[in-house]
């Protein structure tokens, strides 16, 4: 027997399925002789969105973006983060020559966060800015489904500078104050 507060003892329902991951809810219709339950899961998923540019000029001082963690079922987001900053040289190796440059975990996080790690913290791990592929990974734990979403986001380093060069017969006359057209 099965009883609520402030009601009389009632008939044990048996469920048709088990609970799954997620919000569960249980209907049950009183005005019949018969209970009848209908249970309803909701499996949350999740993922995580970045705002982190495709590419970082070698004279910026920081690496920076942010991370969002969305979760399906409509509840509160809210977890823990652990964002790892990775790097590789030159860009076009193998994802397998990426070496972990740091790592830094966030608790109580409200849905998203802003990271930012040093340029400084490349020095000794790769020979030169420029041409350096940076990875940020991460994995957020949401504490209400208890699920882990992992996610990256790449950036690739360049040069600051912007080399101009004249096709045409030589030699070419440019002096300060100029008209320039380029085409």
């Amino acid at each position: 027997m099965m009883k609520l507060p402030g009601s009389l003892p009632g008939p044990k329902l048996k469920l048709r399925i088990e609970a799954q991951q997620g919000a569960n809810l249980l209907f049950v219709n009183t005005t019949l002789v018969h209970p009848s339950t209908d249970f309803l899961t909701i499996d949350a998923t999740g993922y995580l969105m970045y705002d982190f540019p495709a590419f970082i000029l070698e004279s910026e001082e920081t690496v920076a973006g942010n991370v969002q963690a969305y979760v399906t079922n409509d509840a509160t987001v809210f977890g823990n983060m652990t964002i790892t900053f990775w790097a590789k040289y030159p860009a076009t190796a193998h994802d397998s020559h990426y070496k972990e440059i740091t790592t830094e975990v966030y608790d109580y996080v409200d849905a998203e966060d802003d990271f930012e790690f040093p340029m400084s913290l490349l020095e000794g791990h790769v020979p030169q800015l420029v041409g350096t592929e940076v990875k940020v990974t991460t994995a957020f734990m949401d504490h209400y489904t208890g699920m882990t979403v992992y996610g990256f986001a790449k950036s690739r380093i360049i040069s600051g500078e912007v080399v101009v060069k004249f096709v045409g017969s030589s030699p070419v006359i440019f002096r300060p104050g100029m008209p320039l057209t380029i085409n």
